[in-house]
């Protein structure tokens, strides 16, 4: 049996133009966080208080949005 790919998964996405890119909005599923890659130059280091701030944001429900970039194009819409 073949294993199937693990792969991100974008939930009430809907695409968006701005100037030449073309952008996808939508949420990320939560089990799909863990395959997100980042390499080590992504990571600044945050200041206590908006550690504070973030771990405060988790609690009441409200974070911000976060934005991501892909490189390449590869995807598929299912």
């Amino acid at each position: 049996m073949a294993q199937q790919k693990q792969s991100v998964k974008v939930i009430h996405g809907a695409l968006d133009e701005e100037g030449k890119e073309i952008i996808l909005r939508g949420v990320i599923c939560n089990d799909s966080l863990p395959l997100l890659q980042t390499d080590e130059y992504q990571r600044e280091v945050l200041p206590q208080t908006r550690i504070r701030d973030l771990a405060e944001a988790f609690t009441t429900g409200s974070v911000p949005d976060i934005e991501l970039g892909m490189r390449g194009e590869r995807m598929q819409e299912r």
